[in-house]
Parts: structure tokens; sequence; C-alpha cells
């Protein structure tokens, strides 16, 4: 995301990508196109679906995904579908981050610890098993 000059906010705001735009189109959120997005920012409006009741949102400001959530009344029944909504929300969230062509990508980020294990352990079990002989240990008698 780069930095322009709003007119409409009198400030600096981070205008989204055209690849952003279109994860939003791709989710059913009603977005500017580019060449608004271009004029002015801050004066892009995007709509998420009429249900929704959570719902990714961007701040022109601080250029950062966040997730929305609209009151409303939950039946015990439905709770397992609203966290469904919450969770989805918050993968577009992220698919959103992940799409900004001007953030490094995760490659360049060292992974976990753990990862890095179960990387490890995924190779050793498509390998057969057939990992490095282990060292001999000396036996220990009592």
């Amino acid at each position: 995301m780069k930095k322009v000059y709003s007119s409409k906010l009198k400030a600096e705001v981070f205008a989204l990508a055209p690849e952003q735009l279109k994860i939003f189109e791709q989710a059913g959120y009603k977005t500017p196109d580019a060449a608004e997005v271009i004029a002015d920012a801050g004066a892009a409006v995007i709509e998420p679906p009429a249900s929704a009741r959570a719902y990714a949102v961007f701040n022109f400001k601080s250029g950062a995904f966040s997730v929305r959530v609209r009151g409303c009344t939950i039946k015990g029944s439905e709770t397992g579908a609203f966290v469904g909504e919450v969770v989805q929300a918050s993968i577009i969230a992220r698919f959103l981050e992940n799409a900004d062509p001007d953030k490094p990508k995760a490659a360049d980020k060292p992974a976990s610890p753990l990862v890095s294990a179960i990387v490890e352990a995924f190779k050793k079990a498509a390998d057969g098993g057939a990992a490095a002989p282990a060292a001999e240990s000396e036996e220990v008698a009592e």
C-alpha cells in the first residue's frame, strides 16, 4: 500500500492496491474501481455484504485491516454460524494483508521453531523414515 494525499480527509491515507480490491470483490463486498481509489483513496467506500454480521474493514489512516462485528442478538443455535462468520472475516483480512504488493513476503521471514520441527518431521516421513543414522551412544552399566 502506498500513502497518498486525500482531498476529502485532508490528510495522508493508505491506498488499496488493485489486488486487494479484487479480494474484497470476490468476497462479496461492493468496492470502487481502481480509478476512483487513485483519484482519492480517502473517498473510497467499501461496503460489506448486507447479510454479513462480521466483516473485514480497512482503516485508511493507519493502513490496518481488522474485523468488525455488527450488533446482533444470537440464539444458542446460531453461535456456530456466527463464529464461522468471524473466522471467515479474519481470513479475508489476512488475505488482504498478504495481497499487499509493497509488503515483504513471508519467505523473507524465518520460520518459527515449531514450524521448522513439523516441516522436518514431514520430510522424514516422506523419505520413508530414512534419516541420517544416529550417532552411537555409549552404553551405561549400573
